[in-house]
């Protein structure tokens, strides 16, 4: 799990987005290639996602119940690791926030309301 000012720790993995292409045929891009600079127009920097799991958490202080952090946040990835409540991270810290900002491509993008599949794999050789 990866904190702010912690290395996140877990199995690497990569991240896809696959929807229809113009073809019809699925098309798969990396996470890397859907986020751009607004200025530049360059694609997000080359990153290592992690699985870094989700703590378990109490949604109700006043009972033991515990469940999924990420189920109360409704955050499942994240770029900068802001808290142990996520499941996937990166290799970014706060640090490099300033200097990242990212907005999506939506030339690479289908139209909105599109069904799109998240792909999740383990590299190969992991």
């Amino acid at each position: 799990m990866a904190q702010e000012g912690k290395t996140p720790a877990g199995p690497k993995v990569n991240v896809f987005l696959e929807f229809p292409g113009p073809d019809n045929e699925p098309k798969r891009v990396s996470m890397e290639k859907l986020l751009i600079d607004p200025k530049s127009g360059k694609p997000m920097p080359k990153v290592e996602w992690r699985f870094t799991g989700s703590v378990m958490s109490k949604p109700d202080p006043s009972k033991d119940d515990k469940v999924y952090g990420a189920d109360l946040t409704g955050t499942l990835i994240s770029i900068f690791p802001v808290t142990d409540q996520t499941v996937l991270q990166t290799n970014l810290t706060l640090k490099e926030e300033k200097f990242v900002k990212l907005e999506t491509d939506k030339r690479l993008l289908p139209k909105e309301g599109t069904p799109v599949k998240l792909i999740l794999e383990v590299p190969p050789g992991s």
